[in-house]
C-alpha cells in the first residue's frame, strides 16, 4: 500500500499535498518516502503527524530537502523526532530555500 504509492508519488505532476497523518508508518516507510520527495518536484505540503518517524526517518526526510526545492511545509508533529533528527533539520535548512514551515512538535 504505502510503498507502492510513495513509488507512484515519484512521477507524480499534479498532487500537491498529502495527509499521511496518524498511519503508523515507522522509519522504514519514511525513507522510502524521503527517497520519492528527493524526486519529486510537485508536492508542497506532507503531513505525517501522528507517524513513528524518529530521528532515523527524519534524517531521511532532512538529507532529501537537499535535493527538493518544492516543499513548502512539513508537519511531524506527534512523529517522535528527537535531537538527532531536529539538528538534521538544521542543518538542512541551510541549503533548502523552500521550505517555510516545519512542525517537530
Amino acid at each position: 500500500g504505502a510503498i507502492a504509492l510513495f513509488h507512484a508519488l515519484a512521477v507524480n505532476s499534479s498532487i500537491r499535498s498529502i495527509d499521511l497523518g496518524q498511519n503508523r508508518f515507522g522509519p522504514a516507510a519514511v525513507k522510502v518516502l524521503a527517497q520519492t520527495l528527493q524526486r519529486n518536484a510537485v508536492v508542497q505540503n506532507v503531513v505525517l503527524a501522528g507517524n513513528n518517524v524518529g530521528d532515523e526517518g527524519a534524517v531521511a526526510l532532512a538529507e532529501a530537502l537537499g535535493e527538493n526545492g518544492a516543499l513548502r511545509q512539513l508537519d511531524l508533529s506527534v512523529a517522535h523526532v528527537g535531537d538527532t533528527g531536529a539538528f538534521a533539520f538544521v542543518k538542512a535548512l541551510q541549503g533548502n530555500a523552500s521550505l517555510e514551515g516545519l512542525k517537530l512538535s
